[in-house]
């Protein structure tokens, strides 16, 4: 059966959810789909996500590729992947569209992926059959428990873009669009592997909310601070600004001291000290009362 990764609890895309029940249920399963280890960042997990973007490339669909980097990063969080032969390497990465596939189309037969001869450097790829990736498959499948429906930053968004009251439907899709840009490119900086989902999620609408509608900003980080389902905000700030540095160039999730980004984090996350916290309120209500009018 399909998945689909912004309801991945849901068992029928007939379901009609309940909004209230299904972001409960996830922001209350989404830890037990993240590994308690994440391991220094390594050449194995740049190769593979090479290799899997390169057999994947005929996919129309980037949510596949998402999907099968995600399978591949709570894999080796779960694994010693240090003294691996280097054809494993192409072997995991194959193995993990083949998963993702399965679970993304309703027609099994397609579950292979394409295997190029050649990568993208020019060197030789090995190709497998079908029953040396199914056994793979297995080993994937049983260090990931056989949780197969990932819960991802996918999966919040329309929880969190709910909190923010802009009325113009295409200003909405603006926003839900450049979060999900956003989201797609942090998967490749290693510093954010430790986030959880729902972090992700409210980090990248931030982040664009900060470069489409900068005079709702306020307005709208308050509105997610505030949220019951928001319990570290710290967590938040940092994986704000980790996101929005990737996005203004800085590419390798290091953090910069005194760069133009984190002087302007340390200004939005907090009250200036010449304000109370009533006035500062008090701006913040002027605001939204400018921006949120039909």
């Amino acid at each position: 059966m399909e998945l689909d990764l912004e309801n991945p609890l849901c068992s029928s895309h007939h379901h009609l959810p309940n909004h209230d029940d299904d972001s409960s249920s996830l922001f209350h399963n989404e830890s037990a789909h993240l590994p308690s280890y994440f391991p220094a960042p390594d050449l194995f997990r740049r190769k593979t996500i090479s290799l899997i973007s390169h057999h994947s490339k005929s996919n129309s669909n980037p949510f596949l590729t998402y999907l099968a980097i995600n399978y591949l990063d709570r894999f080796i969080c779960l694994q010693n992947t240090q003294n691996w032969k280097p054809w494993t390497v192409n072997l995991v990465a194959v193995s993990c569209i083949s998963l993702a596939l399965k679970m993304t189309r309703t027609d099994s037969t397609s579950s292979v992926p394409n295997q190029d001869q050649d990568d993208e450097d020019g060197g030789s790829i090995l190709v497998f059959d079908r029953k040396t990736i199914q056994r793979m498959e297995l080993v994937i499948l049983g260090a990931l428990k056989w949780r197969m429906r990932s819960i991802t930053p996918f999966s919040f968004i329309t929880f969190f873009i709910s909190l923010f009251n802009l009325k113009d439907p295409s200003s909405l899709k603006l926003l839900r669009d450049r979060a999900t840009q956003i989201i797609f490119r942090s998967q490749m900086d290693e510093s954010l592997m430790g986030f959880k989902p729902s972090t992700m999620a409210a980090s990248s609408l931030l982040a664009a909310c900060h470069e489409l509608f900068p005079l709702q900003f306020p307005c709208f980080r308050n509105s997610i601070c505030q949220s019951s389902y928001v319990d570290d905000k710290d967590s938040l700030m940092n994986c704000y600004g980790v996101m929005q540095e990737t996005e203004n160039g800085g590419g390798d999730g290091g953090r910069r001291t005194g760069s133009p980004v984190h002087m302007f984090d340390r200004r939005v996350w907090s009250t200036s000290s010449s304000e109370t916290e009533m006035e500062a309120e008090t701006k913040r209500q002027k605001i939204c009362q400018l921006n949120f009018m039909d």
